[in-house]
């Protein structure tokens, strides 16, 4: 009753006529059990290095959004995707199946009754699965005896804690569905700007990186039902710190053997989101999302810069 009671409140100005209120465009999920939307995905990883690319890696699939359930105030959706963790190099008999006790291209989650990510429901063996691949691949690098047993867990370390947490295993695997459910549950106006402050997930496993978020309207047809926004965000001033701090933490090893390998470092992030949607009935038409890091090291700047892109297909 209470998504329906909301949709009639949302669809309220509408029936009211000349009073309605069109530079207000809501984002509500109108799906229903058995709805199936396809997308083409492309995940693209560009290095820098002194501003000459060095490294290139580009991912792409196609994904299957499906509603599998709907009730009264929340939706089960089963997400299909491309499985970035296969290789074409030979692996080991433990780690092929390690990898094997798990479906690695899928994953169930839900929502709210607007359609705001609200939990993936089948995390935790994910998580374990990730857990005894990590444990594989270590244990297989060491008995090389190529590299020092110390630095290379502490590198190590936040790739695990990354992909053996609810979190990380969303961020890293499946992002476009943060991009994808970013409006659910709020309305925008069309010529306004919210400014606030929000945080980036730790890739290295610390505390978040503080940002200062910019949204806004870009372009809307209120006849079709769609929408064009710009998501901007950019690192805090006081983000610098938490890098420092978070170094500190996550590399103490390596602080030990190189203590002033702080200094001259810095850390920066930017990121620039652009939205096409169907707000009705509630369907991405294209999703831009390009990320840059730039991390400054004994004089060398490196850019690593992350692009996703999103297009619903069928």
């Amino acid at each position: 009753m209470a998504k329906y009671l909301f949709l009639l409140l949302c669809a309220l100005p509408a029936l009211l006529g000349a009073q309605a209120d069109t530079t207000q465009y809501p984002f509500v999920a109108y799906w229903s059990k058995g709805n199936v939307y396809k997308f083409g995905v492309s995940k693209i990883k560009l290095k820098y290095q002194n501003d000459s690319l060095v490294k290139a890696d580009t991912t792409s699939y196609q994904s299957v959004f499906e509603v599998m359930d709907s009730t009264a105030d929340s939706y089960l959706i089963s997400y299909t995707f491309g499985n970035e963790f296969r290789s074409t190099e030979a692996v080991s008999p433990e780690l092929t199946e390690a990898l094997a006790n798990f479906d690695l291209s899928s994953i169930t989650y839900t929502t709210n009754e607007t359609g705001q990510f609200q939990a993936l429901q089948d995390w935790e063996p994910f998580a374990r699965t990730m857990q005894v691949t990590f444990d594989t691949v270590i244990a297989q690098t060491l008995a090389a005896k190529k590299v020092d047993e110390a630095t290379f867990r502490a590198l190590m370390a936040p790739a695990v804690a990354v992909y053996t947490t609810e979190a990380g295993i969303l961020n890293k695997l499946v992002g476009e569905l943060q991009h994808l459910h970013l409006f659910y549950g709020n309305s925008f106006s069309l010529g306004d700007t919210l400014r606030y402050d929000d945080s980036f997930g730790n890739m290295f496993g610390g505390a978040p990186f503080p940002v200062r978020s910019e949204l806004y309207v870009e372009r809307a047809n209120w006849s079709d039902d769609y929408v064009v926004m710009r998501h901007l965000n950019t690192l805090a001033p006081e983000g610098e710190a938490v890098f420092q701090e978070t170094m500190k933490l996550t590399y103490p090893t390596l602080l030990e053997k190189d203590p002033k390998g702080l200094e001259g470092m810095s850390f920066d992030i930017t990121e620039d989101n652009w939205y096409a949607f169907y707000y009705y009935p509630g369907i991405p038409v294209r999703i831009e999302n390009d990320r840059w890091i730039t991390i400054v090291v004994g004089g060398t700047k490196t850019v690593n810069q992350e692009r996703l892109i999103v297009d619903w297909i069928d």
